[in-house]
């Protein structure tokens, strides 16, 4: 009973033994397995750290991105605004465009009889310099005579004052005898002194007549021939004074009045000249607007990194017409009706434009030329100053 229960207890103990066995087998290979589980939890730990930083960095990009996009939207927007303002601009531009080829059309118009005025002006002033000339010669001529007239003048001074010495010696002389005849008399009771005193006086009475011999005796003809060419020559002088501050009268007169005219047409031509310059710089302002507008617009729609230089330049060229529309609205302040007359034509055509561009490079030949013609008006302007200073200080 006891080996049968023992024998039980045996069986029992080997089984419990084999499920030992077994349970320590089972748990091994779960704390293997859960070895592997950790692991593989770790791994996926250090893998979903991973993926969380590169998925923060992706939403830091988005944001980013997001925040880049919404500029380049809203640059996008205001380039869009200014090229709409820059193309309302160029057909602003394209109107005053017509109306400065118009106006030029009407300056070129102007010019042509400027030009002939201001030829006509030259052939005068060429005239005047040879009347000028003709001046200067007659008066170096009468300058030679008059200093003719006062060499004869300084010749019969000098034989005055010979003369006026020679009679000083003569009344020297006649005084001497005087008083020696004087002296005389008061001997006239002393027989011996008398005699004396009578030799004395002969012989410093010969010594004179000696020496007045010996001097040029006196002509009293070539006196009086003399003092007639003298008063004659004086005559003569004033005459040709008289002359001279008439004639430089004259010439000061005509050369005010050339002065006068020549002031008003360098004037006139000054104000063509602003015109022309207003209007050649409106044009420039034009076509500056027009390429810097063509490239903005080119370069924002292929590109919009590129758009800020383009851009800036755009709106640079945008200020440079601006300027060159408001001197050209200062210069067509000055002709109203000519201004209306060119705002009431129909707009430019591409013709058109390229008749204005003609029309403004012949424009800049008319003015090159005004200028040439006004510089050598004012030339002969200081000549003629200069001539005329001369002539005032010499009379």
């Amino acid at each position: 009973m006891y080996e049968r229960k023992l024998l039980e207890v045996q069986k029992e103990k080997i089984k419990v033994r084999g499920q030992a066995g077994v349970y320590r087998q089972q748990y091994e290979d779960a704390a293997e397995e859960f070895q592997q589980l950790k692991e593989a939890t770790r791994a996926k730990e250090e893998k979903f750290s991973r993926l969380k930083e590169d998925l923060e960095k992706l939403l830091q990009d988005r944001s980013q991105l997001q925040q880049q996009l919404k500029e380049k939207e809203e640059a996008l927007g205001e380039k869009e605004k200014k090229i709409y303002l820059l193309r309302q601009q160029q057909q602003s531009f394209e109107k005053q465009n017509y109306i400065l080829g118009y106006k030029l059309q009407q300056l070129q118009q102007t010019a042509g009889p400027q030009q002939q005025q201001l030829q006509e002006m030259q052939q005068q002033i060429k005239c005047m310099d040879r009347e000028l000339v003709c001046c200067q010669q007659q008066q170096q001529q009468q300058q030679q005579q008059q200093q003719k007239l006062q060499r004869l003048l300084l010749a019969a001074r000098q034989q005055q004052q010979q003369q006026q010495q020679q009679t000083k010696q003569k009344q020297k002389v006649i005084n001497n005898l005087s008083w020696g005849v004087c002296k005389c008399l008061q001997q006239i009771d002393n027989p011996k002194e008398l005699k004396r005193d009578l030799l004395l006086l002969y012989r410093s009475s010969g010594a004179a007549a000696a020496a007045a011999a010996a001097a040029k005796p006196p002509n009293e003809d070539a006196a009086a021939e003399q003092t007639r060419q003298q008063q004659h020559l004086e005559a003569a002088i004033k005459q040709l004074k008289k002359r001279i501050s008439k004639d430089a009268k004259t010439h000061r007169e005509d050369n005010s009045k050339l002065m006068k005219e020549n002031a008003d047409l360098i004037k006139e031509i000054n104000s063509l000249r602003a015109e022309v310059l207003s209007l050649q710089a409106a044009k420039r302002g034009l076509k500056a607007a027009n390429r810097n507008a063509s490239s903005s617009s080119s370069s924002s729609s292929s590109s919009s990194g590129g758009g800020g230089g383009g851009l800036g330049a755009a709106a640079a060229a945008a200020v440079a017409a601006a300027a060159a529309a408001e001197e050209a609205k200062a210069a067509a302040a000055t002709q109203p009706a000519a201004a209306a007359a060119a705002a009431e034509a129909p707009p430019a055509t591409d013709a058109a434009a390229a008749a204005a561009a003609a029309e403004a490079a012949a424009e800049g030949s008319v003015a090159a030329e005004c200028a040439k013609l006004i510089d050598e008006q004012q030339k002969e302007m200081e000549k003629m100053k200069s001539k005329f200073g001369d002539n005032s200080e010499d009379n």
